[in-house]
């Protein structure tokens, strides 16, 4: 199925989708979540981080008080 085709499909009552295109639109879904899961991972890990860096500067700045 070329990517025009797989494009111009609808989901809709009308038209009912072959097993190639139900394949092709999950496929689609499925590699979308798996980068935008791995994207969350990473922002999720970032500001973690971040907060850790934060963490021990405040520690830090207690106990030179």
């Amino acid at each position: 199925m070329s990517e025009q085709e797989l494009h111009s499909y609808r989901l809709s009552s009308l038209e009912e989708p072959t097993d190639e295109m139900l394949q092709a639109i999950m496929q689609g879904v499925a590699e979308a979540a798996a980068v935008s899961t791995h994207n969350a991972k990473e922002e999720l890990n970032r500001r973690f981080n971040e907060l850790k860096i934060k963490i021990a500067r405040s520690r830090q700045n207690k106990v030179s008080i």
